[in-house]
């Protein structure tokens, strides 16, 4: 199982934070409080709910589970010497994919398990922005969740002066249409758009130059973007730069994220097969103890 860092905040569209009592913990304590049926929300083409919460007593970090329920197509029961069969579902019934997230406040970082059928990260940030869009005072905010790079990587950006070109390999094939709306200004990511729509669909290469220097700040919020995309979209993506001497500098982005992997063999499950949120709860807290040394 990975897990993956992120940077929370809870902004309005000028980036002013949010008030203390709409604070992520407080939204995810408010929505775990509701019936369960008012806790589902569409997000795009799933329903989408929040399971259950843990805090933790002795660093007040509060951990959550979620879960994408799946409708279309889905596994069959195998059983030994015997062909594969459905499962028994009822009208309305489907799969339940779940994703657990570890919170701490005083950082606000966020750990996110990674599950490749389950809620991802952006989609879960998502699903709490429209639940705290339902709640007094919170109708101009939104949940947002930036990958964080690991240290030694940020202090080269941070060196570079000058980006000139951001190359990515995308596979078309995969990408969500959610992304591709939101970067419909970017021409080469629309000829790569144009591929896939005329069924020449696969693995295309797209370099984005500045025709102007652009520092830090112009650059990472459409890396960040591409960061969050599974690692069946974005095959690669490298940032080339200067920095304060004109030296150019290559740094692959994929390799510099700030994740930890767990020997799924060591989480305990239920009877049906589930990991349970317990043992991924306390996988995840142990590695927000080691990553509470980041600064």
């Amino acid at each position: 199982m990975k897990i993956y860092l992120y940077k929370s905040a809870v902004v309005d569209r000028d980036g002013q934070e949010a008030p203390a009592h709409l604070a992520l913990e407080q939204v995810m304590a408010r929505v775990g409080r509701m019936e369960v049926a008012e806790r589902e929300q569409p997000v795009l083409d799933h329903t989408m709910l929040l399971e259950e919460t843990a805090r933790s007593r002795q660093h007040g970090w509060v951990s959550a589970d979620f879960t994408l329920r799946r409708l279309s197509g889905g596994p069959g029961l195998s059983q030994a010497g015997q062909l594969t069969t459905d499962f028994e579902l009822a009208e309305g019934d489907g799969f339940g994919e779940q994703t657990a997230i570890c919170y701490a406040p005083a950082t606000q970082r966020v750990a996110v398990q990674y599950n490749h059928h389950g809620p991802r990260a952006q989609r879960i940030a998502s699903y709490l922005s429209g639940m705290l869009r339902q709640m007094d005072g919170g109708e101009a905010f939104n949940v947002q969740w930036t990958p964080v790079l690991a240290a030694r990587t940020m202090a080269r950006l941070k060196r570079g002066r000058v980006y000139k070109e951001v190359t990515v390999a995308i596979n078309t094939e995969r990408l969500p249409d959610s992304f591709a709306a939101a970067e419909a200004q970017n021409v080469a990511l629309e000829l790569a758009l144009a591929s896939r729509e005329a069924n020449q669909a696969g693995v295309v290469r797209v370099q984005l130059t500045r025709q102007r220097g652009g520092g830090l700040r112009n650059i990472m919020p459409f890396v960040n973007r591409l960061l969050d995309q599974p690692p069946d979209v974005v095959r690669s993506l490298k940032v080339r730069f200067s920095g304060a001497e004109q030296e150019e500098e290559t740094l692959d982005l994929l390799d510099a994220r700030e994740v930890a992997e767990v020997d799924s063999s060591q989480l305990q499950r239920t009877p049906g097969r589930r990991y349970t949120f317990a043992s991924r709860r306390q996988a995840m807290e142990e590695e927000m103890g080691r990553w509470q040394t980041l600064r």
